[in-house]
């Protein structure tokens, strides 16, 4: 009987445990994609953009639900649409931003940056 009680409140113990490190993962994914959208996705150097979009496959993998909630932050450096036209639908051609990956010089970044934007894709 006492085995019983033991074994129940190891369970509920890793029960906690896994929902606390579960939310800590959900803030520390949201945290790192809020700053790969807002600075390392923009940065002037070519492989730090091959790094940072592989980070995004990366955490897509991890924690789908973080990657999810940032989708729109982290498509629109990759695809030059600003986060309010990328879910609209319109005749018209919407304004690219000149910092786009999808039009970056090097074929390996603009490939990348298709790979990234397929991962966050793929979360939704």
């Amino acid at each position: 009987d006492c085995n019983n009680e033991v074994e129940q409140h190891v369970i509920q113990q890793q029960n906690c445990l896994f929902k606390e490190t579960q939310q800590l993962l959900l803030r520390a994914t949201c945290n790192l994609c809020n700053t790969l959208a807002k600075s390392s996705l923009l940065d002037p150097y070519p492989e730090v953009q091959r790094t940072c979009c592989l980070l995004i496959e990366k955490l897509a993998r991890l924690c789908p639900l973080g990657v999810r909630m940032n989708s729109l932050g982290l498509l629109s450096p990759l695809t030059g649409l600003a986060k309010e036209n990328i879910m609209t639908v319109s005749g018209t051609m919407p304004e690219v931003s000149k910092h786009c990956l999808f039009r970056h010089r090097h074929a390996k970044t603009r490939s990348r940056a298709v790979d990234a934007s397929v991962a966050i894709v793929m979360c939704c």
